[in-house]
């Protein structure tokens, strides 16, 4: 099928070009609840804690970077097995 057959197949004059643009990261406008506690993340690119809540997108709000890590804690945890 040549260009042209595709283009009355379509109802098209020309080939629409596709014009390329930054994706901007997702947003979330929700109210966050002063009970709410976020957990401490560790951003690697930037390397800034970050503090992520059910709410809020999943990436550094320093960097926009999306891979955190999560800190660990200072005091090691001993569980007893049996």
């Amino acid at each position: 099928m040549n260009t042209t057959n595709a283009l009355k197949l379509f109802n098209l004059t020309s080939v629409p070009t596709h014009k390329e643009t930054k994706k901007r990261p997702r947003q979330f406008n929700l109210p966050v609840s002063n009970t709410e506690v976020g957990i401490a993340y560790w951003c690697p690119s930037c390397g800034k804690n970050t503090n992520i809540t059910s709410t809020v997108a999943i990436q550094c709000i320093h960097c926009d970077h999306r891979i955190l890590e999560k800190t660990r804690i200072k005091t090691p945890v001993t569980l007893n097995a049996v």
